[in-house]
């Protein structure tokens, strides 16, 4: 399991090494340090996953340094309000640190100096049981409305996911494809105080390189705009003062991406043929399958238009690294099927679900649909069996790889770079069989920005994408 991330805040460099080299906290966190307030915004800015800032309050000694510490903490209200905050300070500075009002709330406590790493560690310990009981009734109520989830990691989450949609930051959701992220975004909308109002989804991947797409579809168009044009209202109007997914943001030209970022720097917009300036109330979320480097590096989002998204950033891990969570998606999809899929039986064995709890889910949460889909039809009596189930995954793996566990994957060999190797070829060819042999389409389902990566791999693993066509 990933170590949580701890960032020590303190200018005297004895205080906070002494800290970032405690044995005790290092086995239990990844920590790293600062020593300015400006070094503390950079390291937040980079890391949102943080889980607590240890902040030492070194500027109270005076007027100019108090206020200098006062925008430290506006700032990070502002762009973290989901990290933690533990204080360390002396007695008399507690009481100027009582004078920042209901912001108080997000101290978690306050440790008078000079302390050992041992009660640090014990700090953190009681608020990783705060965080996990907070992250657990957010993820009983975001089930609630349609994202399913109950790993612990997913907990945190569903967490973060809340504190954004009670917020009005615009909001970036990152995972691979397949991982819910329009559920999720749903999920925010109907438990933000937006969620009266209409929640719409726009498809980057559909925007052509010419700007008028994006005015047509966002903004709408005027009545005679062009020949045979009605009035048409945009779905930046449609959406009111709700929320405007815009799924797989990374998929529109870098073009018509400047013309979107005018829009919501300036939240208003004009028609297409129209003369009239109109303003908008949407939060806009985004989506994308990328990480945010890759996106940048590949040009594939604009840099300037990413801190206009990314108020608030939530990543959904992939399945495979929360096989937890497998149980309680087969239990929904069971029980609760999307619309236009028939379900011949709605219960499963216990083994069949340890059975698909093994798998690496390339495909995530949509592939593992299919598989019960498939299963529930096949399946001659009235529960699902380990038998259906491992046929099923047959078909979709291929007989050479009949359900090949991801465990089993780990340990086909000691040295670690030939493991690497034996996940990814079998990754590269369950891609390729999905999808029919066609090299950009198994290149986009494996995350790769452009299919020459894949043809890397392809020739380095001898390979032919003919024969899964």
């Amino acid at each position: 399991m990933t170590k949580r991330r701890i960032l020590i805040a303190d200018n005297l460099d004895s205080v906070r090494d002494s800290l970032v080299n405690s044995p005790i906290l290092n086995k239990h966190f990844t920590i790293v340090g600062a020593k300015s307030g400006q070094e503390v915004l950079d390291i937040v800015a980079r890391s949102p996953d943080l889980f607590c800032i240890i902040l030492e309050q070194c500027f109270c000694s005076s007027g100019r340094s108090r206020l200098k510490t006062m925008r430290i903490w506006d700032s990070l209200v502002a762009i973290a309000p989901q990290i933690p905050i533990i204080i360390s300070s002396d007695t008399r500075d507690q009481r100027k640190w009582h004078e920042l009002d209901a912001r108080i709330d997000k101290v978690f406590c306050f440790l008078n100096k000079p302390f050992k790493d041992s009660l640090l560690l014990q700090k953190l310990h009681e608020l990783t049981q705060h965080t996990e009981a907070t992250g657990r009734s957010a993820q009983r109520l975001l089930a609630s409305q349609g994202f399913i989830s109950a790993s612990s990691s997913m907990a945190l989450v569903c967490r973060d996911a809340l504190i954004a949609a009670r917020s009005n930051l615009n909001i970036m959701i990152i995972g691979e494809t397949g991982t819910g992220k329009t559920s999720l975004a749903r999920a925010m909308h109907a438990v933000s105080n937006r969620a009266d109002q209409p929640f719409v989804i726009y498809n980057c991947g559909e925007a052509s390189g010419d700007r008028t797409w994006l005015k047509d579809d966002l903004c709408g168009h005027a009545p005679k705009a062009y020949n045979g044009a009605v009035d048409k209202q945009g779905l930046l109007r449609l959406a009111g003062s709700g929320s405007i997914l815009l799924d797989d943001i990374t998929e529109m030209p870098l073009g018509v991406q400047a013309g979107l970022l005018q829009v919501i720097q300036h939240r208003r917009f004009r028609r297409l043929g129209g003369n009239r300036e109109h303003s908008f109330t949407a939060r806009i979320m985004a989506a994308t399958s990328l990480s945010l480097s890759a996106a940048l590096r590949e040009k594939k989002l604009r840099e300037d238009l990413r801190y206009r998204l990314c108020g608030e950033i939530i990543r959904i891990p992939p399945l495979r690294n929360r096989p937890e969570d497998i149980p309680a998606l087969v239990q929904s999809f069971l029980n609760s099927p999307p619309p236009g899929m028939e379900l011949g039986c709605r219960m499963i064995a216990p083994e069949a679900i340890s059975v698909l709890q093994r798998q690496a889910w390339i495909g995530n949460i949509r592939q593992l649909e299919f598989v019960l889909l498939r299963a529930s039809v096949h399946e001659r009596s009235d529960t699902i069996s380990t038998t259906t189930v491992k046929e099923q995954l047959a078909k979709e793996n291929g007989p050479e790889e009949d359900a090949v566990p991801f465990s089993a994957m780990w340990d086909a060999d000691k040295d670690l770079e030939s493991t690497v190797h034996a996940i990814r070829r079998n990754f590269i060819r369950r891609a390729l069989r999905r999808a029919g042999g066609e090299i950009s389409g198994a290149a986009a389902s494996l995350g790769y920005a452009n299919h020459s990566s894949l043809r890397y791999w392809l020739g380095k693993y001898g390979i032919e994408a003919k024969e899964y066509r």
